[in-house]
């Protein structure tokens, strides 16, 4: 995992704060006018709501406008916001969950956890305090939402899985556990393997590594990167707070093919980006800016297809991300609502060093018409995975999220 810079100093910190402005400074409100945060920098959402507004946030992207007196309306949902940020304190595992409409880029919910008061530093706090909120592994300051970056893993294999198809390497292969490449033995997550595999429906549905080891052994690596960047990976996506890059494989940094078709390896991504790339796998193609800031035309990228990516290709692996969930054997089935809306997904476990790992899930909902694009990222032991940790608390968000849209007129 790869973090933004260090903490700013502690004065820079009580300006951001705006200790130095009175009631008549800008406010900050949900997408439904509720308070996000006052005038005279009070915040009734406290921790759910702290890297939105905190370092690297709205209060210094838009501290010229919220100094003269203009408010921010923003596209979060304060309900969504504040369950999302629960459900992953609950977990008690650090993290980060992302929820964007995909028909438009407007991001719903954004939270951290672990997560700081600004209440308590408006008030005035020690600069051993301050520093020690920066303090790993917890580090509550760091906005792991946009800032932290992880091997995105098992949900890359939907992009890798159009790579194949663009290739047409993509008949049937036999798993058994492990596959041998360029002098190196290569393993499945299914140590006793997945036996024949039939095509790449069948490969992304159940997450068989040895499938795509064996599809991309005469792949080039340059065209898993064409895919990655036409989904936004490598580069910022634009939204309105600070935001890590992320990183994609090279023959420069000896990034090989096999690490790179399973998501590890030089590949880093936020949970942001993520879950854009996954809004536009919902949406049919089209990749948008994602937007915080409410009541602004949608920013759109590009289109998958402008990049060589056929929508026909984009229909096999929307196919395979509904079964991940709904099949079976899906190793997304914990995704999945019981008596709700369908969910399609990908999970994905990624090393971030020897002794802590990442769970991600990334999908959307519901699959006939997405409303709800997400990414979860959970940080802890080995024993950790995606399936397990991941999947079942996107579908707690999900659910809430489609809750909260059936509430409103």
């Amino acid at each position: 995992m790869k973090i933004s810079p260090v903490i700013p100093s502690f004065a820079l910190w009580i300006t951001m704060c705006g200790l130095s402005g009175a009631a008549d400074r800008g406010s900050i409100f949900d997408r439904n006018g509720e308070v996000i945060a006052t005038g005279d920098r009070k915040y009734p959402a406290a921790e759910a709501t702290a890297h939105l507004v905190g370092k690297g946030g709205l209060e210094e992207a838009y501290d010229t406008n919220l100094a003269a007196g203009e408010s921010l309306q923003l596209n979060i949902d304060l309900q969504l916001q504040t369950s999302a940020y629960g459900f992953l304190k609950e977990s008690g595992l650090p993290g980060a969950a992302v929820v964007i409409d995909p028909s438009n880029g407007e991001v719903l919910a954004m939270v951290s956890y672990p997560s700081y008061d600004p209440n308590d530093l408006v008030k005035g706090i020690s600069k051993e305090t301050l520093a020690a909120l920066a303090e790993p592994p917890s580090e509550p300051l760091l906005s792991r939402a946009s800032a932290a970056t992880y091997p995105p893993a098992s949900t890359f294999k939907a992009l890798s899985s159009l790579a194949v198809l663009g290739k047409e390497m993509d008949g049937s292969q036999t798993c058994s556990g492990t596959t041998e490449a360029h002098g190196k033995s290569f393993l499945c997550w299914k140590a006793s393997g997945h036996g024949k595999v039939a095509d790449v429906r069948a490969a992304l549905r159940n997450s068989c590594n040895c499938y795509y080891y064996q599809a991309a052994a005469d792949l080039p690596l340059s065209a898993l990167v064409d895919v990655a960047r036409a989904f936004g990976y490598g580069s910022r996506t634009g939204i309105e707070i600070t935001e890590s890059a992320g990183s994609l494989p090279s023959a420069e940094l000896g990034s090989d093919v096999q690490s790179t078709v399973i998501g590890h390896g030089h590949s880093e991504a936020t949970p942001l980006q993520i879950a854009n790339a996954y809004a536009t796998i919902a949406n049919g193609g089209t990749l948008y800016c994602p937007q915080l800031i409410a009541h602004k035309e949608p920013g759109k990228v590009s289109t998958i297809t402008a990049k060589g990516i056929q929508a026909a290709h984009l229909e096999i692996v929307k196919a395979s991300l509904i079964e991940a969930v709904e099949h079976p054997e899906g190793t997304g089935r914990r995704a999945k609502i019981e008596g709700g809306m369908r969910v399609a997904g990908k999970t994905g476990t990624a090393a971030i060093t020897d002794d802590r790992y990442a769970a991600i899930f990334a999908g959307y909902a519901p699959v006939e018409a997405p409303r709800f694009a997400i990414c979860v990222v959970q940080e802890g032991g080995s024993t950790l995975s995606g399936g397990k940790a991941s999947a079942p608390l996107a579908a707690k968000i999900l659910a809430k999220a489609d809750a909260l849209r059936k509430a409103k007129p």
